[in-house]
């Protein structure tokens, strides 16, 4: 019996002293049984490149900025101070030329009947050569001496978009009347950004 209760006391010490955690441990001791770091080992080699993730979804649209400074415009003009030219057909009077683009463009020219017989009906027009677009006016000019010298003056306008330089061009024709002259020319042109020509 005594041998018995010897082996049992041994089991119990056993039980009660078995180490589950290194907590159980002094902190010391554990550092005291802790070796030394050996040395680096060569570097393995590099391992398979794996598969390319899926594509992302596309992200939401950013918001739109704000619009920027408007650029300068581009103005043209040409002039005719000479003496009046005196004609009785359709006759060109001057042109303006003019790269490629979206123009507003005007004109105005001093007409004079120089009957002093008749009355005369000047008409005056303005046109580009590359797609015709015009303007077009017509002034009664009554008898020299009737009126101060029977001079008027006629204002064209017109708006258009050339797709090729070209040219705006001033004539003038008389209609059932004698010669007359103009004179005193002008064609101006601003080119726009952008055009919109509408029926008013």
């Amino acid at each position: 019996m005594a041998l018995v209760f010897a082996m049992g006391g041994s089991a119990v010490a056993a039980r009660h002293y078995l180490v589950t955690s290194t907590n159980q441990i002094k902190p010391s001791v554990l550092k005291s049984l802790k070796g030394n770091a050996g040395p680096k080992g060569a570097t393995g080699l590099q391992g398979v490149q794996g598969k390319e993730g899926a594509v992302g979804k596309e992200g939401a649209a950013g918001k739109e900025g704000k619009e920027g400074a408007r650029g300068p415009s581009n103005g043209y003009q040409a002039f005719k101070d000479e003496a009046a030219l005196e004609f009785s057909g359709k006759t060109t009077l001057g042109e303006l030329s003019v790269p490629a683009g979206s123009y507003l463009a005007s004109a105005k020219v001093a007409v004079k009947n120089t009957s002093s017989t008749e009355e005369v009906l000047a008409v005056c027009q303005l046109t580009n050569d590359v797609n015709g677009d015009s303007d077009q006016s017509g002034v009664a000019l009554p008898k020299k001496g009737v009126e101060w010298n029977a001079v008027a003056t006629v204002s064209l306008e017109a708006a258009s978009t050339l797709s090729a330089a070209g040219h705006w061009v001033v004539s003038c024709l008389p209609v059932g009347g004698p010669k007359i002259s103009a004179g005193d020319l002008k064609i101006q042109a601003v080119r726009v950004e952008s055009l919109s020509n509408s029926k008013a």
